[in-house]
């Protein structure tokens, strides 16, 4: 998954976003993402985008919850 010397790109860097929303990353994958993000502003955007629309669709699936109730 990543390239040489633990530098992940940014599609890579997108992957474990998405990864680490549903497991726990390994420590050199946490890592190489933690650099990455330090250094990629469009990466940090992403990951926050994708942390708000889990947010939403939870409270949107509670909401439904307690509209069939």
């Amino acid at each position: 998954m990543k390239a040489p010397f633990g530098i992940v790109h940014c599609r890579q860097a997108s992957e474990l976003l998405s990864r680490a929303r549903d497991a726990k990353l390994s420590p050199g994958d946490r890592v190489a993402l933690t650099v990455h993000l330090a250094l990629c502003v469009h990466c940090r955007r992403y990951g926050r985008q994708i942390k708000l629309l889990g947010r939403t669709f939870r409270a949107a699936a509670r909401g439904a919850d307690a509209d069939d109730s």
